[in-house]
């Protein structure tokens, strides 16, 4: 398990909170504004997702309590005030933390934890704390370290088993598709390109880390020559039309994966989260690649409860 070992060592390196007391109990009042859906799906999965009283404007998730507040790039400071958090999560980019977020928590006695979430190791690093003793964890935030160390170790074993099932099989040349105007690939290090990986394909565009969602040409993908493309959308009810348009791009184009009509689409609204949902995204992946093995990779992500 040439991905997971490291974070297999760490985990098991860490002992268990469970049974330690929870500053938030049940009579706290905890008000959760996540513009990370990556987190959001992570809170969700701790079992908090009552206490969601805010989301970002393209999060998949649904909540009663939520109102959409903004989103990765900008927040709406009058629909955050008005939601009243006692958290707030979010991934800020090359900006990081707003500075007028930072003196609204402070003011306002908010918890704020931002997370850079690119990889598999950074989202189970940003549910359950690994290495440094310094970060916080979502699990640490929420004072649920117990329950986020149970969530990391089982999507961490869910990957794992994945990657065991499929191994010593062919690896088939994979060319991952998020965008098709411009048409934007799924480049290394990425958690996408992690998920494939485990999932039994290999990336066109591996090797040295470079752009980790680059925008190709027609000319491009001939000489990557794929022998499977893959479309990956979260987007509900645009995939018909996007796939469509997909397969006329590519149509005449003389690589293995057109030749051999292995021109696939994935539509899941967690799709393209870094989160608790990847075990799903890779067995989804490994579905398309070796359809001989179906039962026995739906089996691996049924064994136990969500994600």
């Amino acid at each position: 398990m040439t991905r997971l070992m490291a974070i297999t060592l760490s985990l098991s390196l860490l002992p268990g909170c469970g049974d330690r007391e929870h500053a938030f109990g049940a009579n706290a009042e905890l008000r959760i504004v996540s513009l990370s859906p990556a987190v959001t799906r992570m809170v969700v999965d701790l079992g908090l997702e009552s206490s969601l009283v805010g989301v970002g404007e393209h999060d998949p998730v649904t909540s009663s309590n939520a109102v959409v507040v903004g989103d990765l790039h900008r927040v709406d400071y009058e629909k955050l005030l008005r939601a009243q958090p006692t958290h707030v999560f979010l991934q800020p980019g090359m900006r990081g933390v707003p500075e007028r977020l930072r003196r609204f928590a402070r003011s306002k006695d908010w918890t704020v934890r931002s997370y850079d979430i690119e990889t598999v190791a950074d989202a189970i690093r940003a549910l359950y704390r690994l290495h440094d003793i310094d970060d916080v964890s979502v699990g640490a935030a929420l004072d649920l370290e117990g329950e986020a160390r149970s969530l990391a170790v089982l999507v961490h074993t869910r990957l794992g088993r994945l990657e065991e099932l499929v191994a010593g099989r062919r690896v088939e040349r994979v060319l991952l598709l998020i965008g098709d105007n411009p048409l934007t690939a799924v480049g290394p290090d990425t958690f996408l390109d992690e998920l494939l990986e485990i999932a039994g394909g290999r990336n066109v565009l591996d090797g040295k880390p470079g752009t980790r969602y680059p925008v190709l040409d027609r000319e491009r993908l001939v000489t990557l020559r794929p022998e499977v493309v893959i479309f990956v959308d979260a987007t509900k009810g645009s995939m018909s039309s996007r796939g469509q348009r997909l397969r006329e791009l590519i149509a005449d184009l003389d690589v293995p994966a057109v030749r051999s009509g292995r021109i696939h689409k994935v539509v899941d609204p967690v799709a393209l989260l870094p989160s608790t949902s990847m075990p799903r995204v890779a067995a989804t992946l490994a579905k398309l690649l070796h359809e001989d093995s179906t039962l026995e990779i739906e089996a691996i992500v049924r064994e136990h409860d969500a994600p």
